[in-house]
């Protein structure tokens, strides 16, 4: 396997511990892709040919997109549940003052 299958690789088993919000997983795959790729870019840099990195970069945006889409639906359902425990105080202390 190339080094740069083994990124692919990486990426995708990182996607899918994302997907099955294996948080403490996607933590371990991110630091061993970081680890791999910096050793890949390292001991091949100049040797890798440039469509294959941009297509890495490209794979790598796209995870960041997928996580970033997810960050904000997380950060929407904490707003909504936020405001929906304001408003409970709200009526709850209605309730105590009639």
């Amino acid at each position: 396997m190339s080094a740069l299958e083994a990124l692919y690789r990486d990426l995708s088993a990182l996607d899918a511990a994302i997907a099955h919000d294996d948080l403490a997983t996607a933590a371990d795959l991110l630091d061993t892709y970081g680890q791999r790729l910096r050793d890949t870019v390292t001991s091949a840099g100049a040797a890798l040919p440039a469509p294959a990195l941009r297509a890495l970069l490209d794979a790598q945006l796209a995870l960041t997109a997928r996580l970033g889409a997810r960050r904000d639906t997380a950060a929407a359902q904490l707003r909504q549940a936020h405001r929906a425990n304001a408003a409970s105080r709200v009526y709850a202390g209605l309730e105590q003052a009639s």
